[in-house]
């Protein structure tokens, strides 16, 4: 509990926590929650509420921002996933006498990893909702009533909704622990009725599946395959200390599973199954491909929490409690270190915000590729969208509103620069042509990494102030003509 409160503090004390696309989902929800004929977004984006997967973090997202400022909504919405995920995860680990395993410790630390750092709202928050999924097949193939039934059903159909990921683990998880079970038990129920239950998931991800677009798939290297899983790298959203933390909690869960492996029952070769599954899984699917982005190594959390019930080794449990709240603790104050100089540099970026006019469009341009060190989310590709909310703006960079995955969509006639574009190629877009639909451009690392593209920008782009690493221009052309520059000199007038 004490190690959650930590967590859950960091969110609060860095407000929000800073992530590369929570600021995205932040703005969207806030788009949702201001569509009205008073707003200026309806005249930018269309609304897409029906339900799919990937679809219940953001609405989640848009229901505490009803109750909350759109700050601590996220902080709330953050924290919530973080008690989820270790509340499930201690109901998954309790022993019959009710207590719990000292590798339970490490929970908060696996909850606040790297893909939540990415701001993967939707995935985290179905990755948190797969122990209960878990915990509820169990008592369920004890206790095989249809109204067990229904509850796993729902439950299940949920998760799907958070991200299709998340409920290809719960589905795993089910299956596997339903066998196992009939093994135990005489009678088909036990089986028969988890399974039937998963059924609306699995047509529901089918149906899914079957309306992505296709593309060419990307498959890891065997070496970066095995590296990430074996090293735990998914939980570390820092390079350096915090990634050999990760490796010791993860050879600490290994040794303690293979350690307990020869007193482990029929019911604990179901953990091994799905660990197993899990590692194939993730080895053989695609890390991602046109149209199948969400494969990655977000699946290799799966046979680590597999793993977690097979740490029931007794022997040396002080050594243990010590161990792994040392573990977990020095992960999470890692975690407050390095976030501390990357909240000042978002702080001050939010002064920006009153230089911007409400109500305007603007886009952000990250001419650093690479994530600030030691981070490996990078942080600011979408931090723009925290001053369009604070200014009511249009941010036409909103990768969101491009896709089929979100709530929010960019209006058909609407022909503003590809995502990718501005997120892998800014110096490719012309400012001129910008400036047709961009009232103000937000660069990071301009003069750092595209010393070069400034002339280009401020043919168009009145610069207006500077802060660290940020800068904010605003475009000289006004009503068709272009504005003189602040020296009196007027920009070259070129054929966009």
């Amino acid at each position: 509990m004490i190690l959650t409160g930590i967590a859950a503090g960091l969110v609060w004390s860095s407000g929000p926590l800073l992530t590369q696309d929570g600021p995205s989902h932040s703005y969207n929800a806030w788009i949702l929650l201001h569509f009205g004929a008073e707003s200026a977004y309806p005249q930018f984006y269309d609304v897409a509420l029906y339900p799919t997967t990937n679809w219940l973090g953001g609405m989640l997202l848009t229901a505490l921002g009803q109750l909350l400022p759109s700050v601590a909504a996220e902080c709330l919405f953050v924290t919530l996933v973080l008690v989820l995920f270790v509340g499930g995860g201690a109901r998954l680990l309790a022993r019959e006498q009710g207590d719990l395993p000292a590798v339970a410790l490490i929970l908060p630390a696996i909850a606040f990893n790297y893909p939540l750092h990415m701001g993967f709202y939707s995935f985290c928050l179905g990755f948190a909702l797969v122990p209960w999924v878990w915990v509820l097949s169990i008592q369920t193939t004890q206790n095989p009533r249809w109204r067990k039934v229904l509850g796993l059903g729902l439950l299940l159909v949920v998760t799907y909704l958070a991200h299709l990921v998340a409920a290809l683990m719960a589905v795993v998880g089910l299956a596997c622990i339903a066998v196992f079970a009939s093994r135990e038990r005489a009678g088909r129920r036990a089986i028969v009725r988890p399974l039937i239950a998963a059924l609306p998931t699995i047509a529901l991800a089918i149906s899914y599946w079957s309306r992505m677009p296709g593309g060419e798939a990307v498959h890891w290297g065997w070496d970066e395959l095995l590296e990430t899983l074996l090293t735990f790298r998914v939980v570390a959203a820092y390079i350096g200390p915090q990634e050999w933390l990760a490796t010791a909690m993860g050879l600490s869960i290994l040794a303690l599973a293979v350690a307990g492996v020869w007193r482990s029952g029929v019911a604990a070769r179901r953990w091994w199954v799905i660990a197993s599954i899990g590692v194939v899984l993730y080895a053989l699917l695609p890390n991602g491909a046109k149209g199948h982005w969400f494969l990655s190594e977000r699946l290799s959390l799966l046979p680590w929490l597999a793993l977690l019930p097979l740490c029931t080794v007794q022997r040396f449990r002080w050594v243990q409690i010590g161990w792994f709240t040392t573990l977990a603790g020095t992960f999470l104050f890692l975690a407050a270190m390095h976030h501390a100089p990357l909240k000042a540099e978002m702080d001050a970026l939010n002064v920006l915000a009153d230089r911007i006019e409400p109500e305007s469009q603007i886009i952000s341009l990250s001419f650093n590729s690479r994530p600030p060190e030691p981070a490996r989310a990078q942080v600011f590709l979408h931090a723009v969208d925290r001053l369009a909310v604070q200014r009511n703006a249009i941010d036409i960079g909103n990768y969101e509103g491009q896709t089929n995955h979100f709530q929010t969509r960019v209006k058909p006639e609407l022909h503003w620069p590809h995502y990718n574009q501005v997120e892998g190629m800014p110096t490719s877009i012309n400012p001129l042509q910008l400036s047709l639909i961009a009232q103000y451009v937000l660069t990071v690392d301009l003069d750092t990494h595209a010393p070069d593209y400034r002339q280009q920008l401020e043919d168009a782009y009145e610069p207006m102030a500077k802060t660290g690493r940020f800068q904010l221009f605003r475009r000289r052309i006004q009503r068709g003509s272009l504005v003189p520059r602040s020296d009196g000199t007027a920009p070259p007038v070129t054929s966009p």
